[in-house]
């Protein structure tokens, strides 16, 4: 494909308005942001498997931070994008996924993709026959994951590993949803490259969208989200850095609901185990399909703190095993239905003993996992969402719950070094949190399909 759009293909009518100065710059550096449905990613994708078709001599690379979140990201939105060009795989290109490349059957360009654990991983990227024109770094805001510092030291060494025999142009481009907190590193980075005049930066969000490009299905649940909780709207759907103080959740009635439904397709437990000075806590969690969505309701809970009781009433791991197996029980008379599954706080002690009580009791231990323990901050997205959306719901019989989500704040010390981070000193009970998340969160994803997994993971 020559310097021009091929035939029947308008670029114009690919790409927003707000982007169009983008797609040919060849300014050194380019970086989009901002909220949920900006197209940024597919623009991007559009960008670098048009450079590479219409550009003599010429690779790059995209890169996340993390290998394993490659394929079903920007691998995958660079075949789409090459299917809006109207490019044909095996005619046009050849995709491979070990390693992850693009190939350009008619002039041999490339496009490379790769994770970044640290500089030393790059080192043997440079293409000896093809120089890399561009670098574009999606999901910007994993780079800073440690500190301002790091990051900045690792984006300069990417540069210049890849910068490295270019005479005419080189570009790097960077893509990201800002996070919660307007101190954390990115945005700080951000502000620095607000005063360099080698730099195009471009914020966007799906307001800038037409419509028909995200559907309806998309547009009301902005809608919905913005009825329902504003703030989180403004940092979902615009992109704006809302902070992290003050309480997480904010608990409205109509999200408490006083007796149980008539049927429940299935069944959830989550157990935290709790040490000298935390709470043992378990949930069970009913889920039922309404409106082409999964919801989740959690109906009973179980709460026991040591350090609450006196020493005749303070229990070991026999004594929770056996309470658990009671609850267990309860659950499934009550409900008349096994839970699918348990899943459990990573204690080795603990979980021997549950599982003799199992045995004893004869009942099924292959039902009992070990929780995946997805991040704290992503677990609380995933719940902010869902409860915003009226797809999660606390039975009156969970006080103890309802209470926790009340209490929950942000690490104010934290948050002002950047760092959104839930308070956890004893001062608010953490631990029935943790347990109902362990419930729900292998089914985040089901529950929160008509969202990308990266807007809340």
């Amino acid at each position: 494909m020559k310097k021009k759009e091929k035939k029947g293909v308008r670029i114009s009518k690919q790409i927003i308005p707000k982007f169009s100065k983008a797609f040919n710059s060849k300014v050194p550096r380019i970086i989009i942001y901002g909220g949920r449905g900006k197209t940024a990613t597919s623009f991007m994708s559009l960008k670098s498997v048009f450079t590479v078709f219409s550009t003599d001599n010429c690779s790059g690379v995209i890169m996340r931070r993390n290998t394993n979140k490659i394929r079903r990201s920007v691998f995958a939105e660079t075949k789409k994008a090459s299917a809006r060009l109207g490019l044909l795989e095996k005619i046009h290109y050849k995709m491979t996924v070990s390693p992850f490349e693009f190939l350009v059957k008619q002039n041999n360009n490339r496009i490379y993709y790769t994770g970044i654990e640290n500089t030393d991983d790059i080192k043997g990227m440079v293409d000896p026959l093809k120089p890399i024109k561009f670098v574009w770094i999606e999901e910007l805001t994993e780079f800073f994951d440690k500190s301002l510092e790091d990051g900045e030291d690792m984006l300069d060494n990417i540069e210049a590993t890849f910068s490295r025999g270019n005479d005419d142009w080189f570009q790097m481009c960077y893509t990201f949803n800002p996070p919660r907190n307007p101190n954390h590193p990115v945005m700080r980075w951000l502000k620095k490259q607000e005063q360099r005049d080698d730099t195009l930066i471009l914020n966007a969000s799906y307001l800038d969208v037409p419509q028909e490009w995200l559907g309806k299905a998309f547009i009301r649940q902005a809608e919905k989200l913005k009825e329902t909780d504003e703030e989180l709207y403004n940092y979902i759907y615009l992109g704006q850095c809302i902070g992290s103080r003050g309480r997480i959740y904010n608990i409205k009635d109509n999200y408490i609901t006083d007796k149980y439904r008539n049927y429940y397709d299935f069944f959830t437990v989550g157990l935290d185990i709790g040490e000298s000075k935390s709470a043992t806590v378990f949930t069970l969690c009913g889920y039922y399909r309404e409106k082409g969505l999964l919801h989740c309701e959690t109906l009973k809970e179980y709460y026991h703190r040591n350090a609450n009781e006196n020493k005749f009433n303070q229990k070991e791991f026999d004594d929770y095993a056996q309470d658990f197996i009671n609850f267990y029980k309860e659950c499934i008379s009550e409900f008349g239905r096994i839970p699918l599954e348990v899943r459990v706080d990573h204690d080795v002690m603990f979980n021997k003993a549950l599982k003799r009580k199992f045995i004893e009791n004869k009942l099924d231990f292959s039902r009992v996992k070990l929780a995946r323990k997805f991040q704290i901050n992503d677990r609380i997205k995933a719940t902010q969402l869902l409860l915003a959306n009226g797809q999660y719901k606390i039975n009156k019989n969970c006080p103890i719950l309802i209470q926790a989500f009340k209490d929950a704040v942000w690490n104010e010390k934290k948050s002002d070094m950047g760092i959104d981070e839930r308070l956890d000193d004893l001062t608010s009970n953490i631990d029935s949190l943790d347990s109902n998340e362990y419930a729900m969160e292998m089914y985040y994803s089901e529950m929160l399909r008509y969202v990308s997994k990266k807007e809340w993971k």
